[in-house]
């Protein structure tokens, strides 16, 4: 089984999310939809990259170790040293 940490942009506003989930394509339905909370005033969202995993537990660690950076900069930088999106 595979497991996912995804980073979302917001198609309206720009906004960025990321999160981690089994299942991309019903994680990224469920945003759009409006069934999170966090993401429904910003609908749509379009995939801008994950990375996959064997592990839910690695890929909540990314997920966290991402949202602790709390800046997009900061974020951005990461994945352009260390290339982890696909």
């Amino acid at each position: 089984m595979k497991y996912f940490t995804y980073y979302l942009e917001s198609i309206g506003s720009g906004r960025r999310y990321i999160g981690a989930s089994q299942d991309l394509k019903r994680r990224l339905s469920e945003h759009n939809s409006g069934k999170n909370k966090a993401t429904a005033p910003f609908r749509p969202w379009k995939i801008l990259g994950f990375v996959e995993f064997e592990t839910f537990k690695e890929a909540r660690s990314l997920e966290m170790k991402f949202k602790k950076m709390k800046s997009r900069k900061r974020v951005q930088a990461y994945i352009q040293e260390h290339g982890v999106w696909v």
